[in-house]
């Protein structure tokens, strides 16, 4: 996951050149459906440097031994020059994939409210949300889904299931469930998409006075839930609070830093970016800060914004990282929409510790490496105790 911009302004510029006057016209028409994508150009016509860009499109057009269109040769054009980087963070996404990717960033999307994984060949309900269709209709975590609009999804894809069930808001959809626990009784229910918003948050009081807080994915409004989360613990009277950031593939940089200023002094250093000039820029904390001492779990999975957070409080507060070494990602991205609802996600810098460190392949070493999801909350947890004990972070 990318440490996404939330304001993602930069333009995806393409200049454009000419070819030789007998392939003009198809260079002009190519521009022509390339604009009606939303991609802005600066165009000159007399560029030899695109000659070999517009004979290729014009012969694969044209000459192909089966038709291609106009849409499948300019998507592949741009998935090309995102390949081309060698960046598997820069990626041009089709209307589909970047409508998905624009929801989990956006913490919602409009479906039945249920999480699925993959085991084995089954397509496993994880998780139901609260008050969603899923719930509404009965289902439960380990459901297998069997079916969706009466065809199986036996040998699918997970991407291929959730497509199947997602759709309009309003339009219903019918899945075939069988649930293990019941001897594997199999039954249809039908449900009603809609938009559902996703929990990012999860948060309650431990033994001793210890505070849990998950945050599952930096979403747009993950800031607001976090500062609700941690206020509701401080009344609950949590002395102390484990950051639980296992899992966690990041999200938008801007909300990290507001996460993050929920726990650090006003104006102390939260990131520092820095350009393809080399010039850095720090971001800092907003405030208020948290007076209490912090315990940060992590894992091969926490990545991105997650490992931002992750370094922050331990450069700033000196919280432990109990777990595994993350993910190490240390690069910035910023996502430009075309009109045709596609999209481009590229880098446009790198994201260094408040201590001037970049982790990019590297991660975040744990001050406290442990393996085993359990063992690993419960060392938070005495880690937590222990410095409640201290008085101090």
């Amino acid at each position: 996951m990318t440490a996404e911009r939330e304001k993602r302004t930069t333009p995806f510029r393409v200049v454009a050149g000419t070819l030789a006057a007998g392939v003009l016209v198809g260079a002009a028409a190519t521009l022509v459906v390339l604009k009606g994508m939303g991609v802005p150009f600066d165009v000159s016509l007399h560029d030899a440097s695109f000659r070999k860009f517009y004979l290729a499109y014009e012969d694969l057009r044209d000459r192909y031994y089966r038709p291609l269109t106009e849409q499948t040769l300019l998507d592949g054009a741009v998935q090309g020059m995102a390949n081309a980087t060698a960046d598997p963070f820069t990626t041009y996404f089709p209307p589909a994939d970047a409508k998905s990717f624009q929801n989990l960033l956006q913490g919602s999307y409009v479906g039945i409210g249920a999480t699925v994984e993959k085991s084995g060949q089954d397509t496993v309900i994880l998780s139901v949300q609260r008050g969603s269709p899923a719930e509404q209709g009965g289902l439960r975590a380990h459901d297998v889904i069997e079916k969706v609009g009466g065809q199986s999804v036996s040998g699918w894809s997970l991407d291929k299931v959730s497509q199947a069930i997602l759709g309009p808001e309003g339009t219903r959809v019918t899945v075939t469930i069988r649930r293990p626990s019941e001897n594997n009784r199999t039954w249809d229910v039908t449900l009603t998409r809609r938009r559902v918003t996703q929990q990012t948050v999860f948060s309650e009081m431990r033994d001793n006075h210890v505070g849990y807080l998950g945050i599952s994915v930096v979403s747009e409004h993950t800031a607001s839930e976090v500062a609700q989360a941690l206020s509701d613990l401080k009344k609950q009277g949590a002395r102390s609070i484990i950051v639980d950031l296992r899992g966690n593939p990041g999200g938008y940089l801007d909300q990290a830093v507001d996460i993050a200023s929920d726990f650090i002094a006003k104006g102390r250093p939260v990131v520092k970016t820095e350009d393809r000039q080399g010039h850095q820029e720090t971001m800092t904390s907003k405030g208020p800060g948290l007076d209490l001492p912090i315990v940060v779990l992590m894992d091969q999975d926490t990545a991105s914004a997650a490992e931002i957070l992750a370094a922050a409080l331990h450069d700033d507060n000196g919280a432990p990282l109990v777990g595994t070494r993350s993910y190490g990602k240390g690069t910035v991205q910023d996502t430009q929409s075309f009109t045709d609802g596609s999209a481009l996600k590229y880098t446009v810098g790198k994201w260094l510790t408040p201590d001037g460190a970049w982790i990019h392949g590297k991660g975040l070493q744990p001050t406290d490496a442990v393996e085993g999801a359990d063992a690993q909350l419960q060392k938070a947890q005495a880690l937590a105790e222990q410095l409640q004990r201290a008085g101090g972070k």
